[in-house]
């Protein structure tokens, strides 16, 4: 796994830096495991793991940077899993919870029309 990651992200990876981001956190490595700090098991995502060398960047917006690598022509089709029982319960709670606040907040107008 060593050998190819540091064959894949060369110098790009940051065994220093990740060594001594690990220091902060009060985990103190030998002189031979800073050299493979990132090598340790720890899991770094996003900024960290571009600054680190381990990503290539963050993309905020995939289809943007698809367009930008692939060109303006490149079709996207997005591929979506059925919802299970549990997604379908809470999509149900959410509605019937937006479906009271409207009803709630009907019956405060009518009563405040009547009132005035």
């Amino acid at each position: 796994f060593k050998a190819k990651g540091t064959a894949a992200r060369g110098a790009r990876l940051k065994h220093a830096e990740a060594a001594a981001y690990a220091r902060k956190a009060g985990d103190y490595k030998s002189w031979s495991e800073r050299r493979e700090a990132l090598f340790d098991g720890s899991v770094f995502a996003g900024k960290k793991a571009v600054e680190f060398g381990l990503a290539d960047g963050l993309y905020d917006d995939l289809v943007v940077s698809l367009k930008e690598r692939f060109g303006p022509d490149i079709r996207i089709c997005e591929l979506k899993t059925r919802q299970g029982f549990f997604e379908r319960l809470q999509a149900l709670q959410v509605s019937m919870a937006a479906t009271q606040v409207a009803s709630y907040a009907s019956a405060a107008r009518a009563e405040l029309a009547r009132q005035l």
